[in-house]
């Protein structure tokens, strides 16, 4: 008995590192809005730097196109984040693509089915949900369904003493 390998439960999921995932991917997504948010807002003012009402204007569209985007945007990031972390997709390119359609998708439901994908607008939208799926890849992505990996081992039964 002694010298079989030890007995690994495959397949077994701790609901500890599933729960710690759980935040981290809800970390991860706050971040990725805040960035796509920035960006969209930084995209839309740019050119009017020399506006002296540019800054109140900025800052206070930069707080609400967060709110807007987290808003829009969470239904179809949770479905990409539940797709990744179940197939274990964790190259840039997925997040990066995931993250323009996500951004095409909030651009269309902001704006209605009139605007064209060659529209500016549809343009930053896509730009800044890129910029949010490779931030969400650089905090979450890059270990989708790590919490599945780790093999644990059952307890060991207490030696026999041999005679």
């Amino acid at each position: 008995m002694a010298d079989q390998a030890p007995d690994y439960a495959v397949g077994r999921v701790s609901f500890t590192l599933l729960f710690l995932r759980f935040l981290l991917c809800v970390f991860a997504f706050l971040v990725a809005v805040l960035a796509a948010g920035l960006v969209g807002t930084f995209a839309i003012y740019r050119g009017l730097e020399g506006d002296p009402a540019y800054e109140a204007f900025y800052w206070g569209t930069a707080i609400l196109a967060v709110f807007a985007v987290a808003h829009t945007a969470f239904l179809p990031s949770t479905l990409v984040v539940l797709a990744t972390e179940t197939l274990r997709l964790r190259s840039v390119l997925v997040f990066g693509v995931a993250g323009a359609l996500v951004g095409a998708y909030c651009a269309l439901e902001a704006i209605g089915p009139g605007i064209t994908f060659s529209d500016r607008r549809m343009l930053i939208a896509a730009a800044a949900g890129i910029v949010g799926g490779l931030v969400y890849w650089f905090i979450a992505g890059r270990s989708a369904g790590a919490y599945r990996e780790r093999l644990y081992t059952r307890p060991s039964e207490p030696a026999s003493p041999e005679a």
